[in-house]
């Protein structure tokens, strides 16, 4: 009788023991995986921080731009942008929140980046940013060379042969042509803009002092339009 007692103490002991053992180890294993789990989302946690850092640096930049130069892999954009940590500012384009471009420069700077190194904001886009033209162009107003075309109807494209060295400021993420340019090169296009439009916006230049019929002549020089110039001062002058 107390050897069979014996026996069975023994033999509940060992079961007790045994799952006693067993789910220490399983705490011990869940422990050990969330632990592991919280370390991968530090090192997640890391290296987007990482990323986003190196993308901010980018200022406006393309999924390519962003394979080439950090090695960031399309997908890992797409998350980017879908966790709303990257923007999506243009047609292929990407913009870190944080990043050192003014936002009221954003659609040049996206313009400029999408036609080319070649590509310059002017026309009736240029006038409305020197104040010289009331009306808010509904379109982006670029300048680009002759085998340049575009579809998308946020772009007005015009196609110049004109140089692209003279009457040109470069504002680090965009180029805009200057004043004289933009009211010599409007003249030109007077046909698209409107040429009441462009007529008053020279007066009103030359009556703020932002230019003068000494430098309209010279830009007017430069770009081979001194007849357009003269073709049409008349009109500025009476």
């Amino acid at each position: 009788m107390l050897r069979a007692e014996s026996a069975f103490l023994r033999h509940w002991h060992c079961r007790y023991v045994c799952k006693y053992l067993s789910q220490n180890e399983m705490t011990e294993k869940s422990h050990f995986i969330d632990k592991m789990c919280s370390l991968n989302q530090h090192a997640k946690l890391m290296g987007n921080q990482v990323t986003l850092k190196r993308l901010k640096q980018l200022g406006i930049f393309s999924a390519s731009d962003a394979r080439r130069k950090i090695d960031l892999p399309k997908s890992t954009l797409s998350r980017l942008v879908k966790k709303g940590l990257i923007l999506r500012v243009g047609r292929g384009r990407y913009l870190h929140p944080q990043a050192n471009v003014p936002a009221e420069s954003v659609d040049y700077a996206v313009a400029c980046a999408k036609f080319g190194p070649k590509s310059v904001i002017g026309g009736l886009t240029a006038l409305f940013h020197y104040h010289l033209v009331e009306q808010v162009p509904q379109n982006i107003w670029v300048i680009v060379p002759p085998a340049k075309m575009s579809r998308d109807k946020l772009y007005r494209c015009l196609r110049s042969k004109n140089s692209f060295r003279h009457g040109i400021t470069d504002r680090g993420i965009y180029r805009i042509t200057n004043v004289e340019r933009t009211l010599i090169e409007a003249l030109h296009f007077s046909s698209k803009i409107g040429l009441r439009i462009v007529i008053q916006a020279i007066r009103r230049a030359l009556e703020q002092g932002l230019t003068t019929e000494r430098k309209l002549g010279v830009i007017a020089e430069q770009l081979k339009l001194k007849s357009t110039l003269l073709k049409h001062w008349e009109y500025v002058v009476e």
